[in-house]
């Protein structure tokens, strides 16, 4: 069968196309079971993409991955294909995973796919294709003479070994690779941040074997190498949420990717593990740059709303051991968050001011659909039906009493000049505060401006004027 992955993602002034490996690990799966696959990325619903890629792939099933920021476009991209091309369409991703009652109810779909679908996928393409019942196949909802099929999830793959590696060559015409790419050793993740679907997650394939998995050294190693053949790389992201975590597997991975590999890496890290061995191995296995979750400088706010039970000064030991190693360091931060008031959010200032990160990452807090946080806010009234186009946005969703929507945009705008650049950040304020329409101030201009010249940049350029203007 000829399976035409679509992607919906976020507008292009938002969103840098990244590989996606949930699809690559699905269209591998299917290749592997004797399917032809393809791939079309959409930031809307783009008839001349869509007429152009059906006719020349000519798929005999539509299978649309979607988040919850894009299941709205998702819904026009099925009610158009259905009404133009006739062809059976499948939905999976996050969305439909924490939302299923919602997804199997969208017109014009045959069922939904819901959790890891590695498995279930091309047993379901293979009994599509051969006429056979497939309304039992497992990880499926479907709907048939007006009634709904819930089928229960499978067990967990606790062999992640086994799994093709992911189908990259679906994605080469949309990414324009600069020498990094991305790969990933585990799955799952133990915490339960109030922000994260990880505890809906770990509830949803309770008593379906262990959640948090790791392929073995070797498998990566070996997958590393195969995408080294035909590609030239300059540096390896390791793009798992608790890279760190397994300190034997760290080891060993510090023992031999080195050996083997010897391409720079990054990976990610929590501030609360991230201990002077662990910095070390880190280390001597090659990585350049750690990626932290700081997320709030105030510690009542992690601990208490987020369910991140660290401390600031964790957080500040943990970017110290990063550069005494002399690796480069990057906070994520959140702001907006329920109960955060101006107070808090220049606790997180004060705290970036601190540490000294080499990147900073910032993001309005976004309640999701299947979190601990979605449902603390919805129970306070505090969720609005106002768009928001991606998680990348300035925009929140929430009305809640302690900060107004228009001076959370405000804090988001000057976060980084505010925390790199204390001396100078009373001007960009200023300027910020001075109004040249009902949406935007002057110092938007400056911020277009960045922008345009930040994209017009190779990443080797982008990285050299970090050292000079950091808000790049």
């Amino acid at each position: 069968m000829n399976v035409l992955f679509i992607y919906p993602v976020n507008p292009p002034e938002l969103f840098t196309i990244q590989f996606s490996q949930g699809i690559g690990f699905l269209s591998a799966a299917l290749k592997k079971a004797g399917h032809k696959t393809d791939l079309l990325l959409l930031y809307d619903v783009n008839k001349k993409d869509i007429a152009k890629k059906i006719a020349g792939f000519r798929p005999d099933l539509i299978a649309i991955s979607s988040v919850t920021d894009q299941i709205e476009l998702s819904k026009d991209i099925i009610k158009h294909i259905h009404e133009k091309y006739k062809l059976p369409i499948i939905l999976g991703g996050v969305h439909p995973t924490v939302k299923p009652e919602e997804c199997i109810r969208i017109p014009h779909l045959i069922g939904i796919c819901i959790g890891e679908a590695d498995e279930a996928l091309p047993e379901f393409v293979d009994l599509l294709e051969r006429k056979k019942d497939y309304t039992k196949t497992m990880n499926f909802w479907f709907k048939k003479d007006k009634k709904i099929i819930r089928n229960q999830v499978r067990p967990l793959i606790q062999n992640l070994d086994k799994l093709p590696f992911p189908d990259r060559n679906i994605f080469n015409k949309y990414l324009k690779y600069d020498g990094e790419f991305e790969f990933i050793g585990s799955r799952g993740c133990p915490f339960q941040c109030t922000y994260c679907i990880n505890s809906f997650m770990m509830n949803l394939y309770k008593g379906k074997g262990k959640y948090v998995r790791y392929r073995s050294v070797d498998n990566l190693l070996k997958e590393i190498e195969e995408v080294r053949k035909n590609n030239k790389i300059t540096s390896v992201m390791l793009d798992d949420d608790t890279f760190i975590l397994n300190k034997e597997w760290l080891r060993e991975f510090a023992d031999k990717y080195p050996r083997y590999i010897r391409i720079p890496f990054v990976c990610n890290a929590r501030a609360d593990r991230l201990d002077e061995e662990t910095a070390k191995l880190l280390k001597k296995a090659g990585c350049f740059e750690v990626k932290v979750g700081v997320e709030s400088g105030n510690d009542s706010i992690r601990s208490k709303i987020l369910k991140r039970p660290m401390t600031n000064r964790q957080i500040r030991d943990a970017f110290k051991v990063i550069k005494k190693y002399e690796m480069k360091a990057t906070s994520f931060n959140m702001i907006g968050m329920p109960y955060e008031t101006e107070k808090e959010i220049w606790d997180t200032i004060k705290l970036n001011r601190d540490i000294k990160p080499y990147r900073m990452g910032v993001s309005v807090f976004r309640p999701y659909p299947g979190t601990d946080s979605y449902r603390l806010c919805k129970e306070k009234g505090w969720v609005s039906n106002r768009k928001v186009r991606s998680y990348f946005d300035e925009v929140t969703v929430l009305d809640q009493p302690s900060i107004p929507k228009e001076k959370l945009r405000y804090y988001y705008r000057i976060f980084r000049i505010s925390a790199w650049h204390p001396i100078i950040a009373p001007f960009f304020r200023l300027i910020a505060r001075v109004k040249i329409s009902k949406d935007k101030s002057f110092y938007d201009i400056v911020l277009s401006m960045k922008s345009y010249v930040s994209s017009k940049l190779t990443r080797k350029q982008r990285t050299f004027l970090m050292k000079y203007i950091k808000w790049f």
